[in-house]
């Protein structure tokens, strides 16, 4: 049997647990009405949006539906001329660094190459892991883009190449 204690005006400012209600305000309810208490941990570390979010992944696969009009783009993945590209710069050019650039709303996970001169390339990758094991087999530095920011060198590359008509990389 449940006991539930009417509430009365309490002071102002006095906390509740301070404020005892007599004894003969206290009624029984049936047991009809007898409510088990919540238990431990229901809402267990939920977020206010959680309810927004669809899904654990990541959702970028697909365009929207008026790609035509919005100009969204379906992203292509990385194949093995990227790869082979990729190789190609590094065994022509001298001083190369690879910067990895994390995957973005318009972008997938791609691998900038900058060589000493600035000249540069930049290419679709399978991830960021792969990129790094990629630049590591190659004998190349790799860095994180998103912390250690792109090279000077290859802004003043683009620079010069404006200035002398010709188009980058």
């Amino acid at each position: 049997m449940l006991v539930v204690r009417e509430s009365r005006p309490r002071p102002i400012f006095a906390p509740r647990h301070l404020v005892s209600t007599p004894t003969h305000l206290a009624r029984e309810l049936p047991a009809s009405h007898h409510l088990d208490p919540p238990t431990q941990g229901t809402l267990g570390g939920m977020s206010f949006l959680d309810r927004f979010r669809r899904g654990a992944g990541v959702r970028m696969s697909r365009p929207a539906r008026d790609a035509r009009h919005t100009g969204s783009t379906r992203v292509r993945a990385a194949d093995e001329t990227d790869i082979a590209h990729l190789a190609d710069f590094i065994a022509t050019r001298r001083g190369v660094e690879g910067f990895v650039e994390p995957r973005t709303a318009v972008s997938d996970v791609t691998l900038l190459l900058v060589a000493h001169d600035g000249e540069w390339t930049r290419r679709r990758v399978p991830s960021v892991q792969w990129a790094h094991r990629f630049c590591n087999d190659q004998m190349t530095p790799s860095y994180d883009a998103a912390v250690v920011g792109i090279p000077q060198r290859m802004r003043d590359y683009n620079s010069r190449q404006r200035r002398q008509g010709k188009p980058g990389s």
